[in-house]
C-alpha cells in the first residue's frame, strides 16, 4: 500500500499544478463541475472503443479521462468550491463511469465467452457499485448517528481508506487488462477482491458505530 500511496501523492501533486494552470488560463471560468461532467462524457468514448475492440486506444483514453477525475477535486480546493453537492456529483459520476466501462467490456467479450463467464464481468460491476454504496451509506449513518463533527472532505474519506479495491485501483487494473487483453481475468480479480473489501468495510462501519 505504501507504493500505491506514494504514486497517489505524485499524481496529486502533478494535478495540483495542472489545476493552477487551468484556473489561471481560464480566469477561473472553468469550474470543477465542468471537469467532472467532461470526464464522465469521456468515459462514454472509453466504453465505445472497448466495445469496438480498440483496447489500446481505450486504455489511453481511460488514463486521460481518469486523471481528470482527480483534477476536479484539486480545482475545487483551489477555487474554494469544495462542497457536499460536489462530492455527490463526483461520486455519482464515478458510478456512471464504471457502468459505461463494464458495459463496453461485456459487449466486447460477449462473442468470446460463455454466459457463465460473462456473469463474472457483471458481478464485478455489481460488487464495485455495492462497495461504493456501503462507503457512502456508512458515512451518512456516521454523520447522523454519532457525535463526530465531520466536514464534507472528511466524510468522503472516512470509511475504507485502506480498502484493497478502491476506485482508482479498479481503474488501474482495467487499464492493465486493456493493454494485455485480459479483461475476463481482470473481472474475476475485481469481483473477488471487491467482495472481500465489502465485508471489510461493513466490519469497519460496525466497529465505528459500536465505539460511539
Amino acid at each position: 500500500m505504501d507504493a500505491i500511496d506514494r504514486l497517489r501523492g505524485l499524481v496529486r501533486s502533478w494535478l495540483k499544478h495542472v489545476a493552477r494552470f487551468i484556473n489561471q488560463f481560464s480566469g477561473g471560468r472553468v469550474t470543477p463541475a465542468q471537469i467532472t461532467l467532461l470526464s464522465t462524457a469521456g468515459h462514454i468514448a472509453v466504453a465505445w472503443t472497448i466495445a469496438d475492440g480498440r483496447l489500446s486506444l481505450a486504455a489511453g483514453l481511460l488514463i486521460l479521462f481518469g486523471l481528470m477525475d482527480g483534477l476536479d477535486g484539486q480545482l475545487a480546493r483551489l477555487q474554494n468550491r469544495a462542497s457536499s453537492l460536489g462530492i455527490v456529483l463526483d461520486a455519482t459520476a464515478d458510478r456512471l463511469k464504471e457502468t459505461f466501462i463494464y458495459g463496453g467490456i461485456v459487449v466486447y467479450l460477449a462473442p468470446q465467452l460463455a454466459p457463465a463467464q460473462l456473469f463474472w464481468v457483471i458481478l464485478a460491476l455489481g460488487l464495485s457499485i455495492s462497495l461504493s454504496y456501503i462507503k457512502a451509506k456508512g458515512e451518512a449513518v456516521l454523520a447522523s448517528q454519532t457525535s463526530r463533527q465531520l466536514n464534507p472532505q472528511d466524510l468522503n474519506r472516512f470509511i475504507g481508506g485502506d480498502s484493497l479495491m478502491q476506485f482508482d485501483v479498479r481503474m488501474t487494473l482495467i487499464v492493465a487488462a486493456l493493454l494485455f487483453d485480459i479483461l475476463w481475468a481482470m473481472a474475476l480479480v475485481i469481483a473477488f477482491t471487491s467482495l472481500f473489501s465489502l465485508v471489510s468495510r461493513y466490519n469497519e462501519l460496525k466497529r465505528l458505530l459500536e465505539k460511539d
